[in-house]
């Protein structure tokens, strides 16, 4: 049974584990604070019957009052890997501190009674930020968070 309007998943009288639209919220309410920066973001497309021609990838950053960087980015292409390429001048950043992204091999996977930890933010290895560009590679169908000192 699915709480209204919650990022929970109950049973009657039992158990609740976290849906995994909690962790988007959660990440974006606690790193999301402070001026947001000017992303321009160059995207391969996508059809759709519903709204034409879209972006695969969109992202958006955030400084905070002590200088660190957010980057938040969706790579919405179901099956290919995306480069994310950006140029970050004159911030200062010398380090990643860390990537982690929201993501699974099956598109329909969720968090179920039997396997509440399904679908949890991981880390994510190789992301590398030098001479003021930050590079990495988003997996298909995810939710990223790299955070830069």
């Amino acid at each position: 049974m699915e709480g209204q309007g919650t990022d929970l998943m109950t049973e009657p009288g039992g158990p609740a584990w976290r849906q995994t639209t909690f962790h988007p919220f959660a990440q974006a309410a606690r790193y999301g604070r402070g001026q947001v920066l000017d992303v321009r973001v160059d995207s391969p497309t996508h059809e759709t019957a519903a709204y034409g021609e879209t972006d695969l990838l969109h992202a958006t950053a955030v400084r905070a009052e002590d200088g660190a960087v957010t980057v938040f980015a969706v790579n919405r292409d179901r099956a290919r890997p995306l480069p994310l390429d950006v140029t970050l001048n004159g911030l200062g950043l010398t380090r990643v501190v860390e990537h982690s992204a929201l993501a699974d091999a099956d598109p329909d996977a969720r968090n179920t009674l039997g396997d509440p930890e399904r679908v949890t933010p991981h880390r994510v290895t190789g992301t590398a930020l030098g001479d003021g560009r930050l590079g990495a590679v988003l997996e298909p169908l995810s939710w990223n968070v790299i955070r830069l000192a």
